[in-house]
């Protein structure tokens, strides 16, 4: 796992530097947020305290733990079987260099995403 990395947004919003947008829970593993364009009726985003850029290279540990507050979140905002997960990595593929899981609420299969 990289250490923290001082440009990364993710890393200053897990250290405070940045406020986040409507913060959901904190814990020692990872930081809940609303997501600033959000792309369901309820768009959370899962980042973790440790930097990671690639699925890869996290421990399973640390990604265990986030996976556990994902589950957190979608029993206490009711979600019941209406969500989606969607765990970003790569450098290619994020606005953020930092592994992070979208939390996607009240998608159906009429709703594509």
């Amino acid at each position: 796992m990289a250490e923290a990395d001082s440009e990364c947004l993710f890393c200053k919003i897990v250290k405070g530097k940045i406020v986040a947008n409507k913060k959901e829970h904190e814990d020692d593993a990872c930081v809940v947020i609303h997501d600033i364009h959000p792309q369901a009726p309820l768009h959370l985003l899962i980042i973790g305290k440790r930097h990671g850029v690639e699925l890869a290279v996290v421990d399973d540990d640390h990604l265990g733990a986030m996976l556990k507050v994902a589950k957190k979140m979608i029993e206490e905002k009711n979600m019941g079987f209406s969500y989606r997960l969607t765990i970003n990595g790569g450098r290619a593929t994020m606005v953020s260099n930092h592994l992070h899981i979208h939390l996607l609420g009240g998608v159906n299969s009429e709703r594509s995403i």
